[in-house]
């Protein structure tokens, strides 16, 4: 069927689908830079936390003695003055 417009229903579901899908993907990246906004004070601290992770994990898997390695990690820390 033709409508006063010339366009076919096909043609107009097209132009439909076209609009929802420029809706969905705005919403999307809408979303990701809020995301992104809100994370940002703590993407130096996951930075460094990975860091360490990387760096720490070979004494780690070496020794075979988790808590004393990881109480040994944190002990300046501790140890440190208020």
């Amino acid at each position: 069927m033709i409508d006063n417009l010339g366009k076919t229903e096909h043609a107009k579901t097209l132009d439909e689908a076209v609009v929802d899908l420029v809706v969905q993907i705005a919403c999307l990246a809408l979303l990701a830079y809020w995301t992104v906004i809100l994370l940002q004070p703590l993407l130096g601290v996951m930075l460094w936390s990975v860091i360490l992770a990387v760096l720490l994990y070979p004494a780690f898997d070496l020794t075979g003695w988790s808590a004393n390695f990881a109480c040994l990690v944190c002990w300046p820390r501790w140890s440190s003055p208020s």
